[in-house]
C-alpha cells in the first residue's frame, strides 16, 4: 500500500496566483531541496510546468550519498490549486503541491507518495519534505520583499546559491562565518590598539 508524507507551510505573503507562477519553475523548486545535488535536469516542453510536461532529473541525496533518477509527468495542473507530478520506475510515486488562501496570504501543502518498500524510510522522507518546504517558503518570502537589498539578495540567490550543491553551500557558509570572526578580531585589535596607545 502506498505511503504518503505531507507538510503544510506557514503563511506566505504572496497571492495564490503569484505563488503558483513562481513554483512552475521546476528546476528552481527541485534545487531548493537542501538535501539534493541536481546532476541533470530537463523539462519538456518549455521551461515552466504545464499539464503533460515531462520531467527527467538525476540527483544525489547529499545527506545519504545516494543517487536517484526521477522521470515524471505533470498529470494535474490547476492555476487555482496547484499541480501533481507522477513518477515512474522508482519508489517515489508522486509529488503534489497544493496552494490555498490564508487571510490574504497563501499557504502551501506539499505531499509525496512512496511505494510500500519505502515504509522504513518514511520518517526520513517526512523530515526531508519539511526542510524542502521551509526552503521553498523562505525563497518565496524573499521574492515578496521590496528594496535594493532584497533585489541584491535575489540576484545572489538565482546566480550562485540555487545552482550550488549542498556541499558548496556549506563551504560558503563556513567561509562567511570565518570571515566574520576575522573581521571581529580585526575590530577588537584596532579598538585595543586605540585604547592602549592613548
Amino acid at each position: 500500500m502506498p505511503r504518503k508524507v505531507g507538510r503544510i507551510s506557514p503563511d506566505v505573503p504572496l497571492s495564490r496566483a503569484a505563488v503558483f507562477e513562481r513554483l512552475r519553475d521546476m528546476e528552481t523548486v527541485f534545487r531548493l531541496n537542501p538535501h539534493w545535488t541536481i546532476k541533470s535536469f530537463s523539462l519538456s516542453p518549455g521551461r515552466t510546468l504545464e499539464l503533460g510536461s515531462r520531467l527527467d532529473v538525476q540527483l544525489e541525496d547529499y545527506a545519504k550519498s545516494t543517487q536517484h533518477s526521477l522521470q515524471g509527468t505533470c498529470t494535474s495542473f490547476d492555476r487555482d490549486s496547484g499541480w501533481v507530478l507522477e513518477y515512474s520506475g522508482g519508489s517515489k510515486l508522486s509529488t503534489t503541491l497544493f496552494i490555498g488562501d490564508s487571510n490574504g496570504s497563501s499557504r502551501i501543502t506539499l505531499e509525496e507518495t512512496y511505494s510500500e518498500e519505502e515504509s522504513d524510510n518514511i520518517p526520513w522522507h517526512q523530515q526531508q519534505l519539511e526542510f524542502w518546504l521551509r526552503s521553498i517558503v523562505a525563497y518565496l518570502v524573499l521574492l515578496s520583499r521590496k528594496g535594493p537589498r532584497s533585489a541584491l539578495t535575489r540576484w545572489f540567490m538565482r546566480k550562485f546559491w540555487i545552482p550550488a550543491s549542498p556541499s558548496a553551500r556549506n563551504v560558503s557558509i563556513l567561509i562567511f562565518k570565518l570571515s566574520m570572526v576575522e573581521l571581529a578580531l580585526i575590530i577588537a585589535i584596532i579598538i585595543m590598539w586605540a585604547l592602549f596607545m592613548q
